[in-house]
């Protein structure tokens, strides 16, 4: 409206009829993406910061709150609250129970306090299953975690598979993708088999229903079964708790 208001100067508004027009500023949700077990004193959000062409073609446009949290430095103070998580949204109690979890971009926030959690676990001598992560993101600049990823695998906490969707030389790939392919779908549906867990984390515009969509797939084709056989186990999952997703509409939010 701004912008509207710039170019066309006689357009006529006072300051105050130019306020009371403006949206409210919506609460940002952020996961934390470090676990109390490891980091008792101190958590972490991950953010994916917003920036880029302005819809009127002459300026950049910022997200507000990822860029106010990107502008703060050490020692400012920041308005927050903690909002209580699903409650299927968790590790399993029991350690010994396999998990599979899907976080392309920030969507892997909870994703990084889930293994910070399994590896003090098996720090202290607890058997754990097998857990596998489905990250996607557009190249390796923004694979930020990598290093830490592959420690956790080299320490046998979870199995990694990613997905770039912006890599040079190479066509798009996102995690349904990966998760479509033949051996990948059969891995899955043996550890949903095996009473493991599910998780999503990310966009839930078009992300999290493409997963979905996979997941069935994955199924009809390892089980030879109908659509219909399908949807009736993946909703049996969601009603037992093995199937949880935290996501959101759009693109400019973070988990």
């Amino acid at each position: 409206m701004l912008d509207l208001l710039e170019q066309y100067v006689a357009c006529e508004m006072t300051f105050e009829q130019f306020l009371e027009l403006l949206s409210p500023l919506k609460v940002r949700y952020y996961s934390i993406s470090s676990s109390p077990s490891m980091q008792p004193e101190q958590l972490s959000i991950t953010v994916s910061v917003v920036k880029g062409p302005a819809w009127n073609g002459k300026a950049e446009y910022r997200g507000i709150a990822s860029n106010y949290l990107a502008d703060t430095a050490v020692g400012d103070s920041i308005v927050m609250f903690i909002r209580s998580q699903q409650s299927d949204f968790q590790l399993p109690t029991n350690p010994a129970t396999p998990i599979i979890m899907v976080g392309p971009g920030v969507g892997i926030a909870p994703f990084r306090g889930f293994l910070q959690a399994r590896l003090m676990l098996k720090n202290v001598g607890e058997q754990l299953d097998e857990a596998i992560l489905y990250f996607g993101c557009r190249n390796e600049t923004d694979d930020i975690y990598a290093e830490e990823l592959e420690y956790y695998e080299q320490e046998g906490i979870v199995k990694v598979y990613k997905a770039y969707s912006w890599k040079d030389g190479q066509p798009k790939e996102y995690v349904q993708h990966v998760m479509g392919q033949t051996e990948r779908a059969q891995e899955l549906i043996k550890i949903l088999d095996q009473d493991g867990h599910f998780y999503i984390c990310g966009d839930g515009g078009k992300m999290a229903p493409d997963v979905e969509r996979t997941l069935l797939m994955a199924y009809q084709a390892v089980h030879d079964v109908n659509e219909s056989a399908a949807k009736q186990w993946l909703a049996g999952l969601k009603d037992q708790g093995r199937f949880a997703m935290d996501v959101w509409a759009g693109v400019t939010n973070s988990c």
